[in-house]
C-alpha cells in the first residue's frame, strides 16, 4: 500500500477545503511512517487526547481544589472528547490545544503582565491551535484580543506582541487563499 498521498496531492486538496493544512501534515507524516491501516491512522487522535488530559491536569493549580475535583473527570468523561480521541479527524487536536491555550492564558492572567515566557507561551499555544483548524483560529484570535485589551496600559512591548500574532493568523491564511 501507498503511505498516503504526496506533498502536492495535500497542497491541492487543502486548496479547496475549509481546513487548515496542518493536521493532514501530520497524518501525512504519520502515514509515510505508520501504514494506512484504519486503526493505525487514528493513532495521533488518541495521542492528542493524550495532550488534551495533560492539558486539562494544567488546571490543577489554577482552579479551587473542589472546582478541579469536578472539572477534571467531566471534562476527560465528555462524550464529544471520547468520540473525538477514536476518530481520524482533527478535531481532538482542537480540542487539545484550546485547553493547553486556556490553562497558559490563565497562568498568564494570575502572573504579572510583563511575564514574557507565560506571553509566548500563549503565543504558542494559540498559533498552534490555529493551524490545525479555523475554528482554532477564531478562538485564539479572540484570546488574543483580549489580552491585547488587557496588556494595553501595562506593558506595551506584549501588547505588540500579541498584535502582531493576531496580525500574522489572519495573514498566512488570507496569502494562503490569495496564493491558491
Amino acid at each position: 500500500t501507498r503511505p498516503g498521498p504526496d506533498w502536492h496531492t495535500i497542497a491541492l486538496d487543502w486548496m479547496k477545503s475549509t481546513h487548515v493544512p496542518a493536521y493532514y501534515v501530520v497524518v501525512r507524516l504519520w502515514r509515510s511512517v505508520a501504514g494506512d491501516d484504519p486503526l493505525i491512522v487514528r493513532l495521533p487522535s488518541v495521542f492528542a487526547f493524550t495532550l488534551f488530559a495533560w492539558g486539562a491536569a494544567q488546571f490543577r493549580t489554577l482552579l479551587p481544589r473542589a472546582q478541579f475535583r469536578l472539572f477534571f473527570p467531566l471534562l476527560l468523561l465528555s462524550p464529544g472528547a471520547i468520540y473525538f480521541a477514536i476518530e481520524a479527524r482533527d478535531y481532538m487536536f482542537l480540542m487539545a490545544f484550546a485547553v493547553w491555550l486556556s490553562a497558559k492564558v490563565l497562568a498568564y492572567l494570575d502572573r504579572d503582565a510583563s511575564d514574557v515566557p507565560a506571553a509566548l507561551s500563549v503565543v504558542f499555544w494559540a498559533m498552534l491551535m490555529s493551524a490545525f483548524d479555523y475554528f482554532g483560529l477564531i478562538y485564539a484570535c479572540v484570546v488574543l484580543v483580549y489580552l491585547i485589551a488587557k496588556t494595553a496600559r501595562k506593558n506595551r512591548g506584549l501588547t505588540f506582541l500579541f498584535a502582531g500574532v493576531l496580525i500574522l493568523q489572519f495573514a498566512i491564511p488570507l496569502a494562503w487563499t490569495l496564493y491558491a
